[in-house]
C-alpha cells in the first residue's frame, strides 16, 4: 500500500479444527485512507483525518 491508500470491503479466514477445514468471512470494511481513496463509503466519511 502506498501514498494511494487501500480498501478492504471482506476477507476470509481459512483454519482448521479436528481436521475438518472451515471458512470465516469476515464482512468488515477496512481503510487506510490514501489519494486513490474515496472519502466516503456506503455514506460514511471515512476519510476526513478525523477517527469517530
Amino acid at each position: 500500500m502506498g501514498r494511494q491508500g487501500g480498501f478492504i470491503d471482506a476477507a476470509w479466514v481459512d483454519y482448521h479444527v479436528g481436521g475438518k477445514p472451515y471458512t470465516l468471512r469476515l464482512d468488515w470494511k477496512m481503510v487506510a485512507c490514501g489519494s486513490k481513496v474515496p472519502h466516503t463509503v456506503d455514506g460514511t466519511v471515512v476519510c476526513d483525518g478525523e477517527q469517530t
